[in-house]
């Protein structure tokens, strides 16, 4: 019965940061297209340019209708293409995998030796002044 609570829990904070991650570009202020172009592009953009362009990122269509085709593309792995470096995000996201794992692991070891051999510290002094900067410390982070 816990087991369907904490699944339940994950869902509903899953969606909550779907729904998030959808809205909060689309509440920013300003026109998108001008957005992703900058202010110091290299050429002006024309009414028709700017037409096609919402055309083509689907900001024409109802929000709710962005929404489906948004859940649809993550569940085909399509995230987007990255304006800023030329290339698909799903490209980006495979390229830099290697060196986030790297350093997530190396964190890990890191807090894990750290805090074994503060853990170990603090239990030996239990009670001294060393256990309590230790203890006050660690709460504190």
């Amino acid at each position: 019965m816990k087991h369907k609570k904490i699944v339940k829990d994950f869902l509903i904070a899953f969606v909550c940061l779907l729904i998030l991650n959808f809205l909060l570009p689309r509440l920013l202020p300003g026109d998108p297209v001008e957005i992703l172009l900058g202010e110091q592009s290299l050429f002006e953009i024309t009414d028709k340019m700017h037409t096609k362009m919402i055309e083509d990122l689907g900001l024409n269509k109802h929000i709710v209708i962005q929404f489906f085709d948004y859940i649809k593309n993550l569940l085909r792995l399509d995230f987007g293409y990255s304006y800023f470096y030329n290339t698909n995000v799903l490209n980006l996201i495979i390229k830099y995998i290697p060196w986030t794992m790297l350093l997530v692991s190396s964190g890990i070891v890191l807090a894990l030796l750290i805090g074994y051999i503060l853990g170990i510290e603090s239990a030996y002094n239990h009670g001294k002044k060393i256990d309590k900067i230790i203890l006050s410390t660690m709460i504190f982070n």
